[in-house]
């Protein structure tokens, strides 16, 4: 099958990342309408990475892999929730560290933005109510300069994670939303041109990713941490667009289709331009401050493509990212064979063919859940299905893993225990972490 085409390659200069829908925004992609036609389905398979020459050598790079890799956690806004709620969040997050430091792990990717909102004091957002106290008093010190510092001292690289779109994901109304939000400041302001740039959908709230304040929110959010915290990198997981439904975005669209009036991109086309246009200068701002930019996809590439308009082609052909982890949580004995650990992990790997680092992402909040589909390997406490999917991992040439979420492997669970000590004790066999 061929890839998806590169779709707007031009779209995505600086001039149009900061202009709004306009007639430059359809000249820069009219090169390439007749490419953006090809269907999904006509994919490529991308060669695989060459194989070294001998046994010595292959001996030789799989050594050094193993001793380079990324070995990553990743850390949710719920679970620095529950630290906060204990009330010693400082000793609460000081042993997640530690926790980390023992299983082997030498990165975490820390939810910072959830929703439209903050773990750190932020002249942009409000405060996470996850961080608040039962008064709704905000922390009398900076958790996110706390949390770098707790992490750079157990050698453990510190990566920000946020979700850029995601306002809401229990209530669709704006009335819950706090004083300070960005989003309820454009409604409420003046403008009634902002008034649109957050649209509620079933059970939620997010981002409309074509307002060009919208862009220029993400863009300043993340500007924010970069010039003030010493921390490795940004990083986003797979929230993009959160539906497929013509009606979220009529509005916008219709707006771009009347300011260009030719060549206008079709509406996939165009979702994906305007995630691509937040891809590029987020990259750019993070990249220039000498930090790395990374995104976990889903592992359903044709969901990320079609449904939430993640351009992971374009993504790794203009080299916005300086690694990827899709998100493969499933087991090697999921019932639909395309969907399962190996397929999925053979698929990305021919698709990524060395470009960036790859990671993959590994589901730990499986373990023990027998209602899902393929769940019984996740159930079988003489099966260890983490620590296999590493040695699978690395197996493939993979840079390494980031395991979904800390709680789902840290727990007591004699499913989760048994687990954990298996991947423990794999990571040791393979030498102290670089």
């Amino acid at each position: 099958m061929s890839r998806p085409p590169v779709i707007i390659a031009a779209v995505l200069s600086a001039a149009i990342l900061l202009s709004s829908c306009g007639a430059a925004y359809a000249s820069a992609s009219a090169s390439n309408r007749t490419e953006s036609k090809t269907v999904f389905s006509q994919k490529t398979e991308a060669a695989q990475p060459s194989e070294p020459t001998s046994s010595t050598q292959t001996a030789d790079a799989d050594t050094q892999s193993v001793k380079d890799e990324v070995r990553a956690l990743w850390i949710t806004y719920s679970e620095l929730g529950t630290a906060f709620q204990s009330g010693h969040f400082k000793s609460a997050f000081d042993k997640m560290m530690d926790d980390c430091v023992g299983l082997g792990i030498n990165t975490v990717y820390v939810h910072v933005r959830a929703f439209c909102d903050s773990f750190y004091p932020s002249d942009i957002f409000p405060w996470s109510k996850y961080a608040l106290d039962s008064n709704g008093e905000a922390p009398d010190f900076d958790p996110l300069e706390y949390m770098i510092k707790s992490a750079h001292s157990r050698s453990i690289r510190f990566h920000a994670w946020i979700n850029p779109y995601r306002v809401s994901h229990t209530s669709s109304e704006f009335s819950e939303l706090p004083s300070d939000s960005p989003v309820t400041k454009w409604r409420s302001d003046d403008d009634t041109a902002n008034d649109h740039w957050a649209v509620a959908v079933e059970k939620g709230i997010y981002l409309d990713p074509a307002a060009e304040g919208v862009r220029r929110l993400v863009l300043d959010g993340v500007r924010e941490i970069v010039d003030k915290y010493p921390l490795d990198g940004i990083h986003f997981d797979d929230y993009f667009y959160p539906t497929a439904d013509e009606s979220f975005d009529e509005g916008t669209y219709a707006a771009y289709r009347a300011a260009v009036s030719s060549h206008t991109m079709p509406l996939d086309d165009w979702r994906r331009a305007n995630v691509n246009a937040m891809v590029a200068s987020v990259s750019a701002c993070v990249r220039g401050k000498g930090l790395v930019f990374g995104i976990s996809p889903a592992a359903n590439l044709e969901l990320n493509y079609n449904e939430i308009y993640a351009d992971v082609y374009t993504w790794l052909d203009n080299g916005y990212l300086d690694y990827i982890i899709p998100q493969i949580y499933y087991g090697f004995n999921y019932p639909v064979d395309k969907y399962s650990y190996g397929s999925l992990l053979d698929e990305w790997v021919k698709l990524v063919n060395r470009r960036v680092p790859i990671y993959i992402g590994l589901g730990a909040y499986r373990i023990g859940d027998s209602k899902a589909a393929g769940g019984e390997e996740w159930c079988d406490p003489d099966t260890r299905v983490l620590a296999d999917q590493i040695t699978a991992l690395r197996e493939s040439r993979c840079d390494g893993f980031c395991i979904f979420s800390y709680d789902s492997i840290m727990n007591d669970s004699s499913l989760a225990t048994g687990e954990r000590q298996a991947v423990q004790s794999l990571l040791s066999k393979s030498g102290d972490i670089k």
